[in-house]
């Protein structure tokens, strides 16, 4: 257990910008503190030295005409590659995609993904915790967006309402349910 929180402890020392300091109203100063990582996550020292020992080679992927680009695919397909392999994915079953644009290019794909795929089931529930890059996107792409409100459960604030969910999951036109 002390190993595993050494490594967690190593970890988030990790993160770029994580020891900016600001100066509050009161002229104190104070450490940072971010929240938003749905939008734009902070970048590890480890991405930052990987991505610096790639920009000699910056290249379009998806092509071996040039050493640039056979550098840039290599790197590409590994990042791949990765990914499938720390969540445990089969590489024959299951795709890792880049948004490039935070998570709500991603979420505005699989909300097309999903618009499309099965257009009887148009029906999105999404709590109303969600950060809106979780939430737009359903309102844009599915037939409707059905947004479970909370509850104070035994005074613990932030719960479902499990009542509301229940009754809304019973619609056979339910596409995709997203919770945090």
């Amino acid at each position: 257990m002390e190993k595993k929180l050494e490594y967690l402890k190593k970890i988030q020392s990790d993160f770029i910008g994580l020891d900016t300091l600001y100066t509050r109203a009161d002229g104190k100063k104070t450490k940072r503190t971010y929240l938003d990582s749905t939008a734009s996550t902070l970048m590890m020292k480890a991405a930052y030295k990987a991505m610096e020992s790639l920009y000699d080679h910056y290249a379009n992927t998806h092509s071996l005409l040039h050493f640039s680009a056979k550098t840039a695919t290599l790197n590409y397909e590994w990042a791949h590659e990765r990914i499938l392999s720390f969540v445990g994915a089969d590489p024959d079953k299951y795709a890792c995609f880049f948004t490039g644009s935070g998570a709500t290019a991603g979420i505005n794909r699989l909300a097309r993904v999903f618009r499309d795929y099965n257009s009887e089931r148009d029906v999105v529930l999404v709590s109303l915790m969600e950060h809106h890059s979780n939430d737009l996107p359903h309102r844009k792409h599915a037939g409707e967006v059905v947004h479970i409100p909370l509850d104070n459960h035994q005074g613990q604030p932030g719960c479902i309402n499990m009542h509301i969910l229940k009754r809304s999951w019973r619609s056979i036109r339910i596409a995709l349910i997203t919770l945090p």
